[in-house]
């Protein structure tokens, strides 16, 4: 568990860029509270490296990522959207049009792009 808590985010040699999460990030990480589906991880942790320089919440999702064991289920909707989250009934509270990146996109975006960029 005490290496669990020691994310680096900096695959490259030499670089230390670690980041030390807390119990109740690794709770987060392994119970999946929010009920997020692995696609709802990536695009929050996509997020948060292209959009922000806070290495806390990067390190919190990377883990997430690689390391939750309690993922929702996944799936597509009718129009397209991808389900990011769900509730503990199973009801989906969460769903966005994500490109191959997991980047999030407008229905205008979405549409425009070749099938094979849609996730």
């Amino acid at each position: 568990m005490a290496e669990d808590r020691f994310i680096d985010l900096t695959p490259e040699p030499g670089k230390k860029r670690k980041v030390m999460l807390t119990d109740k990030d690794i709770t987060f990480i392994k119970d999946n509270p929010a009920g997020l589906t692995k696609e709802g991880a990536q695009a929050e942790l996509y997020d948060w490296l292209n959009n922000s320089k806070n290495k806390y919440q990067q390190a919190r999702y990377l883990s997430m990522v690689q390391n939750c064991k309690s993922f929702t289920k996944s799936g597509k909707l009718a129009n397209g959207k991808t389900i990011l989250a769900r509730d503990k009934e199973g009801n989906v509270t969460w769903a966005e049009w994500l490109d191959i990146n997991m980047k999030r996109c407008s229905k205008k975006e979405w549409d425009s792009l070749p099938e094979e960029k849609r996730y």
